[in-house]
């Protein structure tokens, strides 16, 4: 019998480090097309209806869909005889739900996951890279580990893309992943629902993730890195947040989880109560 293991997808580390390289990825057993800007693209097309057409959808989320992805990387701090000394950092993924202007200064938001951003040491910095590679100061507005969910305000000078929330929880169908998987700038995977299933977090690490309501199973595929990126459906409509992936005990991906839309309003109306932050 498999034992149920559990990866949250943050990648933690002690050095502090920057990757350059831009991917598209998916699946294995795929078709190979050559996009514009000379990437691979692999599109699954075993598993995958043929009434969709992915290299549409592709290129449309290479070229606008995209720019809603963001790099965020988190920096935790203690205070030792007046000095800040780093302890360590994690890199995760983050998706842009709103913009505003603020007196001729333009803003966005974030969502990532409450465990890409938890500090329990005296002092976090959060760093937002959009898809351009510029690099931004972000400030956590509030997270909630009951909803592994987080929301972060950056100013930027790029005009970057909002992703709009579905409606409803997705039952099932296809859907897109795209983030920062292994540290791989702009990733993207296709798979489907599989349906949802009652998370159990690990007790040992609740303080970051104390996930206990149903969640989303699909077999987008995700790494170390994706944590806090969007899963989309076919409309290109937010329907989740990635959180984690089941593995076995050889280490070896099953599936993977995300938050789903209905959580995440949930956790916006918290936000509304706690900060005034309005998703209008």
């Amino acid at each position: 019998m498999k034992k149920l293991k559990l990866l949250f997808l943050t990648i933690g580390l002690f050095i502090s480090f920057t990757f350059t390289s831009c991917n598209l990825i998916s699946n294995n057993d795929s078709d190979t097309i050559q996009n514009s800007d000379e990437n691979v693209v692999e599109i699954v097309s075993n598993s995958l209806n043929t009434d969709v057409d992915f290299f549409t959808l592709t290129n449309t989320i290479e070229t606008e869909t995209i720019l809603a992805n963001v790099r965020i990387e988190a920096s935790f701090y203690a205070s030792t005889r007046g000095r800040y000394n780093l302890l360590g950092s994690s890199i995760g993924s983050g998706v842009i739900i709103k913009s505003e202007v603020v007196r001729n200064k333009l803003y966005y938001y974030a969502l990532t996951n409450n465990h890409v951003i938890y500090n329990n040491y005296s002092y976090a910095n959060y760093i937002v890279e959009d898809v351009y590679e510029n690099e931004y100061q972000g400030t956590l507005i509030y997270s909630l580990n009951t909803y592994d969910l987080a929301l972060i305000r950056f100013e930027a000078q790029e005009e970057l893309y909002v992703i709009d929330l579905a409606d409803s929880d997705i039952i099932s169908g296809y859907v897109a992943s795209i983030g920062e998987a292994n540290a791989k700038s702009n990733t993207l995977t296709y798979g489907y629902v599989s349906g949802y299933e009652a998370f159990t977090p690990n007790e040992d690490e609740i303080n970051l993730s104390n996930v206990t309501f149903n969640v989303i199973t699909h077999t987008s595929y995700i790494e170390p890195g994706s944590s806090g990126g969007a899963l989309l459906n076919m409309d290109l409509k937010l329907v989740g947040i990635n959180f984690a992936s089941k593995i076995d005990e050889d280490g070896n991906w099953e599936y993977s989880y995300a938050i789903p839309v209905s959580k995440i309003n949930e956790f916006l109306d918290i936000c509304y109560e706690k900060t005034g932050f309005s998703q209008i």
